[in-house]
């Protein structure tokens, strides 16, 4: 719903994992217990977990086993869901998550659809990664509209930076004079927290019941500390066999 999606600009990007759980409907409301098995994560950028690896995994190197815990309500035009996570492996370092609460909603009003989400993550050594979206969708006949908005803010991160940095500070050079590495949550470490914002827009026009076309404009600050804003611009033709 809304525009285009800004995993990997805003947010963290999203990653394949394999996982089991169970759904249960007890009226309206869904509730669901699941497993993951984590793959390529701000924890991990190159290695993936083998299945059943889980805690045996070492942290900062082996992606971290999750369980979730989801209450899901469906009534009419609303719909809400909280969703809780909780990591194993977490080392001791803001490299390795302890657990995420993320709840979202969206409600249909036919002229308008409106949604939005808010998500704290809890990482090992304290600090936290909080990421905020507002999204609308607007039908107009043929043609669908979508625009969203999304804010993502690290704070009280502890996460150093590299060795060779850490050493130049000690010899007396000040912080702000050190080159910038990035540390595992994608936030540029001369200056550990902050917060990265990005929009989209779209626009959708169904050629036929099986064939559409979408235009979408993305704009986003990838770090705090990046000199300009980036932008995408797509055009997708997409047919249903």
């Amino acid at each position: 719903m809304g525009g285009a999606g800004l995993d990997d600009r805003v947010f963290s990007a999203r990653v394949n994992r394999d996982a089991v759980g169970f759904d249960t409907k007890l009226g309206p409301v869904y509730v669901g217990v699941a497993m993951l098995e984590a793959g390529k994560s701000k924890t991990s950028t190159t290695t993936d977990v083998g299945l059943g690896v889980g805690s045996a995994g070492a942290a900062g190197t082996t992606g971290q086993r999750i369980n979730s815990y989801s209450v899901t309500y469906v009534g009419g035009p609303l719909i809400a869901n909280l969703n809780y996570l909780t990591y194993d492996s977490i080392g001791t370092t803001d490299a390795g998550y302890k657990d995420v609460i993320r709840t979202s909603a969206s409600y249909d009003l036919g002229v308008v659809k409106l949604g939005g989400g808010y998500s704290v993550t809890t990482t090992a050594a304290g600090g936290t990664v909080k990421d905020a979206l507002v999204a609308a969708s607007v039908p107009a006949g043929s043609w669908t509209f979508g625009a969203n908005y999304g804010m993502g803010t690290v704070e009280g991160t502890t996460i150093a930076r590299s060795a060779a940095g850490q050493a130049l500070i000690a010899n007396g050079t000040a912080p702000a004079a050190v080159s910038a590495t990035l540390n595992a949550l994608g936030i540029n470490a001369d200056s550990l927290n902050g917060t990265r914002s990005g929009y989209s827009l779209t626009a959708g026009y169904a050629l036929s019941k099986r064939t559409s076309v979408t235009a979408s404009y993305v704009n986003w600050l990838s770090s705090p500390f990046a000199a300009t804003r980036s932008t995408e611009a797509t055009l997708f033709l997409s047919h249903s066999f």
